[in-house]
Order: structure tokens, then C-alpha cells, then sequence
């Protein structure tokens, strides 16, 4: 015997499912596998198979839920399973709509009582195979208590964290890299980097449980610094900067202009004279026609490559805008 029990009015039916001639109307709660429904329907399970199955072989919605008469941002689920929360048309598993007005906020939270500061939220990334590489999360992975918001990725072959932008399509497939950190640590930025100040932070290389920190060099001209020694013969010396410092041909020539070189004779008392060429060649003449002493040379030139005629921080010649407008 089945029975639908309505206001505790019973309907029954032989060994078929009950029906009822023109419709049903129900004004009180319904209960499926209760007697004691707690809102308008309460459906209660106890097995291994789903406690509620809904199949849709058409082409509208599997599920929808309306918190008002003719709701414009409902809860639904399609027919393929995906999820809208505020659209009826979701163009992905899971699509969160604010509307036509209003933000749009995705909130994930934690230790609600604020008990347990080893609970954290996370946003875990999974794929190839059950794997997590990659994560957003705020405190440590062992759920220490920390408060960092952490970004991590972990992969072996084209991993690191890349940064993408344009201002010339709404798209983000458009967008283009601008700076990367690589797996080693790395860091490579293909735009220009503005900053309040700069160091280079290592561990001290003699004393333990200590940095070493030294400040960036820095100046209102972008220049470049060139060094090395050279031995005269019979008084005079030549240093292709290139090949020195292991250049293609030529680029020194497209990357510098203004050079100024220093020379310096720490061997003895000769004086030394010098100059550097277009092509980045250095020529030094001593003063003595036979001495052979071993001269240190310095060469610092101004950078004028196409990027610094491109880049937002130079003016029209390609040299810093030292006193830009906030």
C-alpha cells in the first residue's frame, strides 16, 4: 500500500502510486520519508542513493529557485548541471551575477567563531590528474596561524606566476605578459619598474643569523657601466667593448650614446689618455711610448634603446622625467 499523507490526511492506493483526479493542492508541508516536515517540503533519506533526482530532457532548466514573483536573479541549475546564482543562462560550471546593478561578491569564510586561527580559506586548483599544483589561500598550507594572503603555483615544466594586461581589449585572452615569476624565484618585468627604493638582500656570506644589504645604485640618467684592465704595448691599448663583456658586435653602439671614460694607471707614474669610438671601441695612448702597465677602465654611457623612447617615466628623448606631476 503507498500513501501521500497531506494535513495528515491520508490518500491511499492500491500497489500503483496514488493519483488524484485533478491535481493536487496542498495548503500545509509536505514530508517524503518524514511524518514531522519542518518547512514546506522535507524530503529524508536514509541510503546510499540520492535523496532527490531530477532529470530534464528538454531544453529548459533542471532546477530553479525565485526568492520573488517574476525573480530576475535566481538559483538555478541547467540540464548539462551547470550552476547560475543570479542568471538563468550560466556560461560556465559556475556563473555568479549581481545583476544589472550592484557589486558582484564572491566571499569564502572560515573559523566563523573566530576559535581556531588554523583555519584558513582556500581556493585549491586542480587538474592532471587529481593533482593540486596551484592555490590562493590566506595563513601557511599547514594551516598555521599567519595571515598572509598566499598565491602559489608548483609545476616542473612551464610553471612560475605570470601577470597579464592590455588596455586595448576587453578580453583577457588579448592580454599580454608583463612580468612573470619563475619557478627559481625569479623575476622578469618587460615594462618599466618605479619604485620607493631598492636593495639586493642576501644571507651574510661569513657571520651566521645575519643579511647582507646593499642599496641600489642609482642617478637621474639612465646609465650603464662598462670596466675591465688592459695591458699597454708599447704605450698604447685598444678594448672592443663588445667583446669584452661578451656582446654581439654592435650592441653596444645601439644601446649607449654619451659615453665618458675613466682611466686609471696603478702601476706607476705615466700618464694616460684615452677615448671611446661610436662602435664602442676604447683607444688608450700613454704618455710614454713604451710602457707596458696595466690600465683599469671604466666607460659609464647613457642608455637609448627603442624602450626608453617608449616607456611612460622618459620624455620625448628617451631621458627620465625627474619631477613628474602626482
Amino acid at each position: 500500500m503507498s500513501e501521500i499523507r497531506v494535513n495528515n490526511v491520508i490518500n491511499e492506493a492500491g500497489t500503483g502510486a496514488p493519483t488524484f483526479p485533478n491535481g493536487i493542492q496542498l495548503t500545509g508541508s509536505v514530508g517524503i520519508g518524514t511524518t514531522n516536515p519542518t518547512s514546506k517540503l522535507t524530503i529524508k533519506a536514509n541510503t546510499s542513493t540520492p535523496a532527490v533526482r531530477i532529470t530534464q530532457d528538454g531544453s529548459g532548466l533542471a532546477f530553479r529557485v525565485d526568492d520573488q514573483t517574476n525573480d530576475i536573479t535566481p538559483f538555478v541549475i541547467t540540464g548539462i548541471g551547470s550552476v547560475g546564482i543570479g542568471t538563468t543562462r550560466p556560461q560556465g560550471q559556475l556563473h555568479v551575477s549581481s545583476g544589472t546593478s550592484g557589486d558582484c561578491r564572491l566571499i569564502l569564510e572560515a573559523d566563523t567563531d573566530n576559535n581556531n586561527e588554523d583555519d584558513n580559506a582556500f581556493i585549491i586548483f586542480k587538474q592532471d590528474g587529481n593533482l593540486e599544483p596551484a592555490a590562493i589561500w590566506r595563513g601557511n598550507t599547514t594551516g598555521n596561524n599567519n595571515n598572509s594572503l598566499n598565491l602559489a603555483n608548483s609545476a616542473g615544466v612551464n610553471g612560475g606566476i605570470r601577470f597579464l594586461t592590455n588596455n586595448d581589449s576587453a578580453n583577457y585572452a588579448d592580454a599580454v605578459q608583463r612580468m612573470i615569476i619563475n619557478p627559481s624565484g625569479s623575476v622578469n618585468i618587460t615594462g618599466a619598474l618605479s619604485k620607493g627604493s631598492g636593495s639586493f638582500r642576501i644571507s651574510h656570506p661569513i657571520v651566521e643569523n645575519k643579511y647582507l644589504v646593499h642599496s641600489f645604485i642609482e642617478g637621474p640618467r639612465a646609465d650603464l657601466i662598462y670596466r675591465g684592465t688592459v695591458t699597454l704595448s708599447d704605450g698604447t691599448a685598444t678594448v672592443n667593448i663588445d667583446e669584452k663583456v661578451g656582446l654581439t658586435t654592435g650592441t653596444w653602439a645601439a644601446l649607449c650614446r654619451e659615453p665618458q671614460l675613466f682611466l686609471q694607471n696603478n702601476e706607476d707614474w705615466t700618464q694616460v689618455k684615452g677615448s671611446v669610438s661610436a662602435e664602442g671601441v676604447i683607444t688608450i695612448v700613454a704618455k710614454t711610448s713604451t710602457s707596458t702597465a696595466n690600465i683599469d677602465w671604466l666607460v659609464v654611457a647613457e642608455r637609448k634603446d627603442a624602450h626608453m623612447y617608449e616607456t611612460e617615466w622618459t620624455d620625448e628623448n628617451g631621458r627620465p622625467i625627474l619631477e613628474p606631476n602626482e
